[in-house]
């Protein structure tokens, strides 16, 4: 396992002793004016420390000025994904989403970004708009959880209950959780043909997903019970 904190270091070192203006030799070597492989490398290690930089909250301005200097040196679809992630982080919502706006229009496929800017369109209540990119994310995957979320949440914050249920349902099935069960069966109650049998459905595989969890915790805190005795740690008291 490599030590993030080490390699941000490493990155950090090298960077600040030979700074960024040395990059600019390694990208007229190649065939016909394109970067030469070490060109794409130190591209990967400034991307690489601005996101391990981004773990750290007081280290998120290093971190965006690096994302910046890596977009300078090759624009990429990944690049403004990286840089919008990092924006995000910092609150800084409007040019997050200007970043995600590049990255699709770098890469119209990029499902990430995608996924990424109707998050944060979710979070700015802008439900149409977040709407309009989870449905281009979804064209592209079909099984595209993050999109289906997307979708459903925005149909059902825009008060479209019966339009939201089929992608709630899709979304129980790839990534079964909680909350999506109850959104579920909340939007049934507004589908005059699916209540109540639907609704009794939903609401035994609900059941049934709440006593997996049950049973997956006791299990859990049994053989974590286990790794006290024979470690000899015990409990404060009781034990």
């Amino acid at each position: 396992m490599v030590d993030l904190r080490l390699c941000a270091v490493f990155y950090r070192l090298l960077f600040g002793i030979m700074g960024f203006g040395f990059l600019g030799r390694f990208f007229s070597r190649g065939s016909r004016g394109s970067m030469c492989l070490v060109g794409y490398i130190l591209i990967f290690f400034i991307r690489n420390l601005a996101m391990i930089l981004s773990k750290n909250q007081s280290e998120i301005d290093y971190a965006i000025s690096l994302a910046e200097k890596a977009i300078k040196l090759e624009p990429s679809a990944d690049a403004y994904n990286n840089l919008g992630l990092l924006f995000s982080n910092k609150k800084e919502n409007n040019k997050a989403i200007r970043c995600f706006r590049e990255s699709i229009r770098l890469n119209p496929g990029n499902t990430i970004a995608l996924n990424n800017l109707s998050t944060l369109l979710l979070l700015e209540n802008d439900y149409h708009a977040a709407l309009d990119y989870s449905l281009s994310s979804l064209k592209i995957n079909p099984k595209n959880y993050e999109a289906l979320h997307n979708i459903a949440s925005a149909l059902l914050t825009l008060g479209r209950y019966s339009e939201a249920y089929p992608y709630f349902l899709q979304s129980s099935y790839i990534k079964p959780d909680f909350s999506i069960f109850c959104n579920l069966m909340f939007c049934l109650c507004f589908e005059a043909d699916a209540f109540p049998t639907k609704y009794l459905e939903q609401a035994k595989r609900l059941e049934d997903y709440l006593q997996k969890q049950s049973s997956s915790y006791t299990q859990k805190a049994i053989a974590t019970l286990a790794d006290k005795k024979t470690l000899h740690i015990g409990f404060v008291s009781g034990d």
